[in-house]
């Protein structure tokens, strides 16, 4: 069963010495590489928080990035730079814990292999929405609801299959180490 996700983009493309440093921070919080999905058992090597029994299953897909995505033109008038790589991480179970670890292992790998957080969705108030006001109105809602946290966060738009226009925060290291400590902290499922 899915849990969280969130997309760390990479300002640059996975090389040899970039995967391995991926693999190695990584081996340093599960017990083996060789495991489908991964069991996180602590995040503290990376300077998490998490110390916790049992240990979580996650996933994590490297991939380098062509320029046919759609987001990168938003990605790059927000933060300067374009991104060339991506790890994908998904907690494949539920719970605050798998919110926690998962925001851990992004910040830690954004920050060593200097990239920032897509969070695959809006960071809201924990309330229903499901009926998709218009963006300029949640567009609002969203921005007022992280005013004040340091960092960078911007939300990009993209549309619905039905024509209506929702959007998805990306954010620096500074805005997800501030997150974590929001009283609200969530990742989005």
């Amino acid at each position: 069963m899915a849990g969280p996700t969130l997309e760390i983009l990479l300002w640059q493309p996975f090389s040899a010495d970039r995967a391995q440093l991926l693999r190695d921070l990584v081996a340093a919080v599960t017990s083996s590489l060789d495991e489908d999905p991964l069991q996180v058992f602590t995040t503290r090597p990376l300077g998490g928080s998490y110390d916790g029994n049992p240990s979580l299953p996650f996933l994590i897909e490297p991939e380098n990035l062509d320029d046919e995505r759609d987001d990168l033109a938003d990605i790059e008038a927000a933060f300067g730079r374009v991104p060339r790589a991506a790890a994908g991480v998904c907690a494949m179970t539920k719970g605050s814990d798998a919110h926690r670890v998962l925001a851990e292992l992004g910040l830690a790998i954004a920050e060593r292999l200097d990239g920032v957080v897509d969070f695959n969705g809006l960071l809201l108030p924990n309330e229903d929405w499901h009926e998709h006001p218009p963006w300029e109105e949640i567009k609002l809602v969203a921005a007022r609801y992280l005013v004040g946290l340091p960092g960078k966060v911007v939300a990009i738009p993209y549309e619905l299959g039905n024509g209506r226009v929702w959007g998805g925060h990306v954010g620096d290291t500074t805005f997800l180490r501030a997150w974590l400590g929001h009283p609200d902290f969530h990742m989005i499922k």
